[in-house]
Parts: structure tokens; sequence; C-alpha cells
């Protein structure tokens, strides 16, 4: 992924209204990747973004 154009990418609001994390998709030979890079409380998580 590294290298590959980022096409989109959005801030993640969670319920309160706080921005706590931020979601973009990768421009692969194959297709897109969406990921999320989420703080909450004191961890961090990195998500596969998929279609369901």
């Amino acid at each position: 992924m590294i290298a590959k154009p980022i096409p989109w990418a959005w801030l993640v609001t969670n319920q309160q209204g706080f921005i706590n994390g931020f979601q973009f998709e990768v421009k692969t030979s194959g297709g897109y990747i969406g990921l999320q890079l989420i703080c909450e409380a004191s961890s961090f998580e990195v998500r596969l973004v998929t279609s369901v």
C-alpha cells in the first residue's frame, strides 16, 4: 500500500461529536482496500473495511 493513490479519505466522528479516527481507501492493482485508524479511550485499532 506504500506509494499507492488514496482517492478517498474521511474523518470518523463518534456519537458525542468528537473526531476519533479516519478512514481511507487505497487503490491497488486488484481494486480498493479500505482501512480505518481509530483511537478509543487508551487503545488504537487498525480495521480493514469490507463490503457485506
